[in-house]
């Protein structure tokens, strides 16, 4: 009996022996100490792994600890060190993309998130990735297919067609846009910007000619926004007082809200009160130069007031917008076929300057930083 004890307390010291020498273990236990600050710890399971022959382990583990330590660059030596047929080389580029994101080094993780869909086509965070690389870019067309396998292979999450519907929306495909918000909704019916989604896909819905889907798709927003999509939904179903009513009982508590403002403005134009119309579209033009409609606007209620030169200056103004606004669109166009082409992408930001977008401009020189980095 007392031998047999024995044997059993052998087998199970040799478990437990087996156990703690097993790679993953030791790699597990490193990786838990570097994450707690012992880096000396860290780095004796390391070099353990390294003395096993645990080369690639021993690899990934320094390159966490390097990264921990404030030294992306000597962990990117580390992980680039491991073979392309190791089986920790998708874990190694995951790892390489994860830090040139931090780096500002979006071209380069692009590239490591590539060889990692070519080991695993399916792989859900990786498209999540290249998704975000290519939007920063500017570059909508290559966003779009990783956004739709992410929705594809993860059918809970709401966020890609939150950003298809936006994306849609500034390509002017209009049905498309709608379809994406509705599905974001369906997935998730409480998101944290419900109110700004449901705006946005409302304009979509006002632009398509579906007023009445458009006041339902707003009814119970308490926002400016969702008021001034209300009135102009009712303004183009013949509601007029209705629409009026609306907008002086939101300016009353929105005064400066600019979307307000510029329906009353039209209201007034419509109403024969052109001096009226004038006094509040000059203060939407000084606050929001790059509102072309509301110049339009501007420009109608200076040639009913018989104000001709105020009228010709306006209009000049309209067709030099115009002509910017022109030459943004085509732009846009050209930096979409090359994610990387540094030089469109700061035209772009030049002329986003000059049609008032501050932050447009900010995103575009982000993305011709980025992209300037990828050419070195």
């Amino acid at each position: 009996m007392l031998g047999l004890m024995a044997t059993s307390a052998l087998a199970g010291a040799a478990g437990w022996g087996y156990h703690i020498t097993r790679p993953e273990v030791r790699f597990a236990r490193g990786y838990a100490a570097a994450e707690a600050g012992d880096y000396v710890r860290a780095e004796t399971y390391a070099e353990i792994l390294k003395s096993s022959g645990e080369l690639d382990r021993y690899r990934l583990l320094m390159a966490e600890i390097s990264l921990r330590q404030k030294q992306p660059l000597k962990a990117i030596e580390y992980l680039q060190a491991i073979p392309p047929d190791s089986p920790l080389s998708t874990e190694a580029a995951l790892m390489v993309a994860r830090i040139s994101i931090g780096l500002r080094r979006p071209h380069e993780a692009a590239q490591a998130i590539a060889f990692v869909l070519q080991r695993n086509p399916d792989h859900v965070d990786a498209h999540r990735w290249l998704a975000t690389i290519f939007y920063d870019q500017g570059d909508l067309l290559r966003t779009i297919p990783h956004l739709e396998k992410v929705a594809e292979l993860d059918p809970n999450d709401a966020r890609p067609h939150r950003l298809l519907g936006l994306i849609y929306r500034d390509l002017e495909k209009l049905e498309e846009a709608v379809a994406a918000y509705r599905e974001s909704l369906r997935r998730n019916p409480r998101p944290p910007d419900e109110d700004e989604l449901r705006v946005e896909m409302a304009v979509c819905l006002i632009r398509l000619y579906r007023e009445t889907e458009a006041i339902d798709v707003v009814q119970g927003l308490n926002t400016p926004a969702a008021a001034a999509l209300r009135a102009e939904a009712m303004l183009a179903l013949g509601r007029e007082v209705e629409a009026v009513e609306l907008l002086d009982r939101e300016l009353a508590k929105h005064p400066d809200y600019i979307g307000l403002l510029r329906l009353r403005g039209e209201r007034y134009l419509h109403s024969g009160d052109a001096a009226k119309a004038i006094e509040i579209l000059e203060r939407v033009v000084r606050e929001a130069p790059h509102d072309l409609r509301s110049r339009n606007q501007l420009a109608r209620a200076y040639h009913v007031a018989g104000r001709t030169a105020d009228e010709e200056a306006q209009n000049r103004e309209v067709k030099e917008l115009l002509d910017l606004i022109q030459r943004v669109h085509d732009k846009n166009i050209e930096a979409m076929a090359d994610p990387w082409d540094a030089a469109t992408r700061r035209e772009l930001a030049d002329l986003c300057e000059k049609i008032h977008r501050p932050e447009l401009a900010r995103m575009w020189r982000r993305a011709a930083e980025a992209a300037e980095r990828a050419r070195r």
